[in-house]
């Protein structure tokens, strides 16, 4: 569209909400008009799923889909499920994580959370609320401990979960572009999710008040292909 490989622009901000509280959302490209339109925010549900049977439900049905996606991807999540309308068209950024009883396998549960916009935001990836942090002209952003690496305790098995997501998009994208190394082998595949630790300080912030108040729009996620990003 427009000559353009822009996929997805994913903002989390304050502005468009009518009640002042921090939200996530998702805009795409209309063919129609070639302008940003508002779509749903893939991978999550409505926020009213959360902690429901529904929600149980697609973690045990789909849970080699949603544990073998990685962060940023599509299609995992349905944009219906059991006859109802599934996917969420934003949702809040509260720190929160997805869960509900009856999930028989903590890592579709994990996957399931993780693969949401809000769930990335939030605990489940050490994250406090914002990705790359905001910056003022002539400074560098801090990243996430999530993209540059991280261990994380899962509150639900207590199991503890290593997350390095440039090191995940550093070996997809090579594997993508470079093929079979000279030596005949091919190179390394990609970690797991939860593979690979390289703590840093955690470059996020906790949520600024909900009152509207300045610096409204302050984290914006642009997805290119063919490498998924958040």
């Amino acid at each position: 569209m427009n000559g353009s490989g822009l996929v997805a622009l994913r903002t989390n901000e304050i502005v468009l909400s009518p009640i002042g509280r921090w939200e996530l959302r998702e805009f795409a490209l209309s063919p129609a008009t070639g302008i940003f339109q508002e779509t749903t925010v893939k991978e999550t549900p409505d926020l009213g799923f959360n902690g429901t049977q529904t929600f149980a439900d697609f973690a045990n049905q789909d849970a080699a889909a949603i544990i073998a996606e990685v962060p940023g991807a599509t299609g995992a999540l349905p944009a219906q499920f059991e006859g109802r309308p599934f996917m969420a068209g934003s949702v809040f950024n509260d720190l929160i994580e997805w869960s509900a009883p009856g999930i028989t396998n903590p890592d579709a549960r994990f996957h399931a959370s993780l693969n949401t916009c809000n769930g990335c935001h939030g605990p489940e990836t050490n994250t406090g609320f914002l990705m790359v942090t905001p910056r003022f002209p002539g400074q560098e952003a801090a990243l996430s401990q999530f993209l540059t690496g991280t261990t994380v305790f899962d509150q639900t098995t207590g199991q503890q979960r290593s997350l390095n997501d440039l090191s995940r998009r550093k070996a997809d994208l090579t594997s993508l572009a470079c093929g079979p190394s000279p030596d005949g082998g091919t190179p390394p595949g990609p970690p797991p999710v939860d593979g690979g630790v390289l703590p840093v300080l955690d470059a996020g912030q906790t949520p600024p008040s909900f009152d509207g108040g300045a610096g409204r729009t302050t984290d914006a996620a642009v997805t290119a292909a063919p490498i998924a990003a958040r």
